[in-house]
């Protein structure tokens, strides 16, 4: 996700800056930001992610931090619990957050 640049500072890798583009465009097309309410505080995270090469573990942060970023939840900090598991994700990611009472 993340890149060290010649000066020294952290910045986003180029696919990291890709995969964010090509969600907002997902989110845009499937109507997905309708209505949407950001859960304020606890909730939990299931993130089925489509096989690939790469180590599940690596889907948490990335995601958590594209949701906090369009506003589905308020802060990642907030997560109680987060799953990420191998599953059908035609897309390559699917995400389920539920608010925790």
């Amino acid at each position: 996700l993340w890149r060290v640049a010649k000066a020294g500072h952290v910045i986003k890798s180029q696919a990291y800056k890709q995969w964010i583009k090509n969600s907002d465009a997902m989110l845009l097309e499937l109507g997905q930001l309708k209505g949407v309410k950001p859960i304020i505080g606890k909730f939990t995270a299931l993130i089925v992610v489509k096989r690939c090469n790469l180590d599940i573990d690596n889907a948490n942060k990335g995601v958590l931090d594209f949701l906090q970023s369009r506003n589905f939840i308020l802060n990642d900090k907030f997560c109680e619990e987060v799953t990420a598991r191998w599953g059908e994700a035609p897309t390559g990611c699917r995400v389920t957050v539920r608010a925790i009472a």
